[in-house]
């Protein structure tokens, strides 16, 4: 692949985060150069490309984001491998027509926006914009279990199953051989946006319960501007005197080595990225049983499973409490083991080569 005369991935994003920096790396592995195009362009970022110009702040108004994309296509359209298109943008689409004017291949890349597109989640430019994408694209690459099924009643056809996976770092053991329990300063850690489907509020019931009051808890995830601020301010007004909130975190890794468990009581648990992150530090998930979770938890062996139901997962997160350090070491070596052997770059990194060759056909 080094030599494909087509050596441009064009992706477009809301913002490079230190999730993509996987995907980022894999592309230059693969011998293909990768330029992002983002609406919001943060610093830390750049340490992911090889030069800065990979990395471009998409320009503000239609007509001038539009002179931007269709120059930059026209320039390059005999260099572009494929096009990755965000859908749950108002402007995905015209980025994919674009595409499609130039004859340049294109993957819908579908990030989660599926579980708000029949709820009205966003205004109806944005949702017409979503449908172009998921029906006009060569390939949509969805990440979730639950999203086929949906994607299969709209009529779209060719689907590329391929769930997230974690950068194994080079600091962190294959096991532990002794127990870290007693030195790990939080007790539940939260760390993913605080959206509906994830039961916030079950969380900070539950950490303002007499049989929670000694222990030490962070829920990291608040943000400037959501569209989901009410479930923000729901935590922040009720808030426990033994839970800190913080911020979204760029680089968690320092929470991950500091905490005992991970909490994620939501609809949609299958490869959540900040739960395999957890794992592959040796941080007990405690989540709910929902689509596809026994791919990446088992109850009891490697973290905790509890029924979609706010009183037992406050039972869920009692357990946890109750391991003794000998079991917790255990389960806690059996979540990394589990993640490097089923969620690490090498079979994600074959995963996508199959993705781009695909979309050559």
């Amino acid at each position: 692949m080094t030599n494909h005369k087509k050596s441009l991935i064009v992706s477009f994003l809301d913002k490079v985060a230190p999730k993509n920096r996987l995907q980022i790396k894999i592309i230059y592995d693969l011998g293909y150069t990768p330029v992002f195009y983002v609406n919001d362009y943060i610093g830390y970022s750049d340490q992911y490309f090889k030069t800065r110009d990979e990395h471009r702040l998409l320009v503000q108004g239609l007509l001038n984001r539009f002179g931007q994309i269709y120059s930059f296509f026209k320039k390059n359209k005999h260099n572009i491998h494929h096009v990755e298109v965000y859908p749950g943008g108002r402007f995905s689409f015209i980025y994919l027509l674009l595409a499609r004017y130039f004859e340049i291949k294109t993957i819908c890349v579908e990030r989660g926006d599926l579980l708000y597109f029949k709820k009205g989640g966003y205004d109806l430019v944005t949702r017409l914009s979503m449908w172009m994408c998921y029906k006009r694209a060569d390939m949509v690459w969805y990440r979730e279990i639950y999203m086929e099924k949906i994607l299969r009643e709209m009529g779209v056809r060719k689907l590329f199953f391929l769930h997230n996976a974690v950068e194994i770092r080079n600091d962190l053991p294959e096991h532990k051989t002794h127990s870290d329990y007693k030195a790990k300063n939080i007790d539940f850690l939260w760390l993913n946006r605080l959206i509906p489907e994830r039961m916030s509020g079950w969380f900070v019931d539950i950490l303002a319960r007499k049989s929670f009051e000694s222990t030490k808890n962070i829920l990291a995830g608040i943000l400037p501007k959501t569209l989901y601020q009410k479930e923000q301010t729901t935590v922040i007004t009720n808030k426990p005197t033994n839970l800190r909130l913080l911020d979204y975190v760029a680089d968690p890794s320092a929470l991950y080595r500091e905490s005992k468990f991970f909490v994620l009581p939501a609809k949609v648990v299958f490869a959540n990225n900040a739960l395999l992150e957890a794992m592959s530090f040796g941080v007990i998930p405690i989540i709910v049983d929902s689509p596809g979770y026994e791919l990446i938890v088992k109850d009891g062996y490697n973290g905790i499973v509890s029924s979609f139901d706010k009183k037992n997962f406050e039972t869920a997160m009692l357990r946890a409490l109750d391991l003794s350090e000998q079991d917790y070491t255990t389960m806690s070596n059996n979540a990394i083991a589990h993640i490097r052997s089923s969620f690490s770059a090498d079979s994600y990194m074959d995963k996508i080569k199959k993705l781009y060759k695909e979309i050559e056909l």
